[in-house]
């Protein structure tokens, strides 16, 4: 058995002198450009990332200007379909009768106070004499 041992140690060469069957010299060489290629993709990713952060940067819109000048603006608008009033009120009146004076169209723009229709008030005028001679007597 310890034969065997001997042999399997002469057949191995030394530590370094030999890596996965290369030579040393050659074992250089690729170690050389392995680590020379590493390197470069590093560079290339550090100057990558540095170009795309300076053109994000310089990719802000460029501000114009331009001289104040007076003249016409002109803004036209077009369109179909029905148009329906911000706020509609129904009226009446309290009491009933003809009515004398309309003083409005549908559509019309009123204020608070304006008058908008009159009623015939000649019987409650009849009534309101009546009643004012009936409370005098």
């Amino acid at each position: 058995m310890s034969s065997n041992v001997s042999d399997i140690s002469k057949q191995q060469p030394a530590a370094g002198a030999k890596f996965a069957g290369m030579p040393k010299p050659l074992f250089w060489i690729v170690l050389v450009v392995v680590v020379a290629a590493v390197a470069g993709g590093a560079y290339y990713y550090v100057t990558a990332q540095q170009n795309s952060a300076a053109a994000a940067a310089s990719a802000q819109p460029a501000l114009q200007t331009a001289t104040a000048r007076t003249g016409n603006i002109v803004l036209s608008a077009s369109g179909t379909g029905t148009l329906s009033a911000a706020v509609e009120s129904s009226l009446g009146f309290k009491t009933s009768g003809a009515l004398i004076t309309l003083n409005v169209q549908v559509g019309s723009q009123v204020k608070a106070g304006d008058l908008i229709a009159q009623l015939n008030s000649s019987n409650q005028q009849v009534a309101l004499a009546q009643a004012q001679q009936a409370s005098t007597n």
